[in-house]
C-alpha cells in the first residue's frame, strides 16, 4: 500500500487505540472491529452517479489513484438510488456496479466489497446475482430506528450490519431515557449508544477527530448493557430516520 500524510495520520490513531486492546484483550475482537470501521482512508463510497460498470470500473480506479494508494479495504455502495427511471433500471445499475466490484475485489484492489443504505427489498435482489456477498451493509441504526428485520436478514446470510449515526445525530445523547440509563452505568450518553451497537453484534463507526472523543468512544468495552436495559433502548423504537430513508428507493 502507499501511504500519504492522510494515511500516516490515521495508522498513528489505530496504534493509540491498540494499544489500549491490548490491556483489554478479552475484548480484542470488538476493538478489531471498531479499528476497522474508523479507518476512513480506506473506505470508497461510489457515488449514486457512479453507477453502471464501466462507470463503476473508472470510479474505482480514479479512487486508488486519488488516494495515492494501492488497494482499499473496503468499497462500498453509498445508496440503492443509481438513477434509473424504474425499478428495473435501478436494478439493472445495481447489478452491474456490483459486477464491477466483484472484478475489483478479484483483483485484489479491494479487501471487502459491501453496500450502504440496502432494505431486504435491495438485498433480495442482489444475492441471486452475487459470486461475492456483501461483507457489509452500512445503515443508520439507533434505539430510535433498531432496524430488527434487516439485522436478522442479514445475519442470515452472512452480512455485517454497520451502523452511522449512532447518536441520531445529536437527538439521542439528550433523550431522558438514555441519559438516565448512561447514568446508571456510570458512562456518556454517547458510550451508550455505542455499546447498544456493540451488544447487538453490530459494528458502529462513530466520526471524531478530536483525540478526547476518540478516546471516550473507545472506551466501551470495560461494561455490558443488562438484557432489561436493552429491551428499554429496543423499545424506543419508532421508525425514525435522521437521515434519509431508502424504503421507497426503486
Amino acid at each position: 500500500m502507499k501511504m500519504n500524510a492522510n494515511s500516516v495520520r490515521h495508522l498513528r490513531q489505530l496504534e493509540y487505540l491498540e494499544k489500549i486492546s491490548l490491556s483489554q484483550p478479552n475484548f480484542c475482537l470488538w476493538v478489531f472491529r471498531f479499528l476497522l470501521s474508523m479507518i476512513e482512508f480506506s473506505t470508497f463510497f461510489f457515488r449514486n452517479s457512479d453507477h453502471g460498470y464501466e462507470k463503476a470500473k473508472k470510479a474505482s480506479h480514479d479512487c486508488l489513484k486519488r488516494l495515492g494508494m494501492d488497494y482499499v479495504d473496503l468499497l462500498l455502495i453509498h445508496h440503492p438510488d443509481a438513477g434509473g427511471r424504474t425499478k428495473e433500471e435501478n436494478n439493472r445499475l445495481r447489478l452491474e456496479t456490483w459486477r464491477a466490484m466483484e472484478e475489483f475485489l478479484e483483483q485484489g484492489k479491494a479487501k471487502a466489497i459491501g453496500v450502504s443504505n440496502y432494505t431486504i427489498n435491495h438485498l433480495e435482489a442482489l444475492l441471486p446475482h452475487c459470486k461475492h456477498i456483501p461483507a457489509v451493509n452500512q445503515v443508520e441504526l439507533h434505539p430510535l430506528l433498531t432496524q430488527t428485520d434487516l439485522h436478522d436478514y442479514c445475519k442470515k446470510h452472512n452480512i455485517q450490519l454497520e451502523a452511522y449515526s449512532s447518536l441520531g445525530k445529536g437527538k439521542l445523547v439528550s433523550n431522558k431515557v438514555v441519559t438516565e440509563m448512561a447514568s446508571k452505568y456510570n458512562k456518556s450518553p454517547s458510550q451508550l449508544l455505542l455499546r447498544y451497537g456493540i451488544e447487538r453484534d453490530i459494528v458502529v463507526i462513530p466520526k471524531s477527530s478530536n483525540a478526547d472523543r476518540m478516546k471516550e468512544n473507545i472506551s466501551i468495552f470495560d461494561f455490558q448493557i443488562s438484557n432489561a436495559d436493552m429491551t428499554t433502548l429496543n423499545s424506543l423504537n419508532s421508525n425514525w430516520h435522521c437521515t434519509w430513508d431508502p424504503t421507497d428507493t426503486l
